[in-house]
């Protein structure tokens, strides 16, 4: 597969080889589709400015999963001031650690390009449906599902293992 960053007009194959790139957890590769201070903001989360960054917060989020797979439902195109804007619709579905999986989850994915890269990326999905399966009222689920009585109630923070 040629590299991303190579191509000057992101049409929708541009799109789907991004996306292949996500669901095969290649940091690098997505990284390099960004503009040299492109920024990356997935969810409620900061966004991160640069190449680098990017690599490196994509390659820690995805070091917290098992993997993903996206199926894109629509692919939109638009401009703004500095070129073209792609609205990507998709449901995503993760694979935990424990090799587990959640439902398919909807997301839209706002990209910003500039000359044929991305300069700005932005997801929006609602993470809790994976987190909601690690609590229950406050009662701990094992790795399993099951419910574990014995466990003290606690807070279950945002992890995918």
């Amino acid at each position: 597969m040629d590299t991303l960053s190579a191509r000057k007009a992101p049409g929708k194959e541009w799109v789907v080889d991004l996306f292949r790139a996500i669901d095969s957890m290649d940091a690098r590769t997505f990284a390099e589709a960004f503009t040299e201070e492109g920024t990356f903001r997935f969810g409620n989360r900061e966004p991160v400015a640069g190449r680098q960054q990017v690599q490196q917060s994509v390659s820690e989020f995805f070091s917290l999963i098992g993997g993903l797979s996206h199926n894109i439902t629509g692919v939109w195109s638009g401009v703004w001031e500095r070129g073209e804007v792609k609205s990507v619709e998709a449901e995503v579905t993760f694979t935990r650690r424990d090799g587990s999986w959640t439902q398919p989850l909807p997301v839209t994915s706002t990209l910003r390009m500039e000359e044929g890269r991305i300069s700005d990326y932005a997801v929006f999905m609602d993470v809790s449906p994976p987190v909601r399966r690690a609590r229950l009222s406050g009662t701990e689920l094992n790795r399993s599902g099951v419910r574990n009585s014995l466990a003290q109630p606690r807070s279950v923070g945002l992890t995918w293992a």
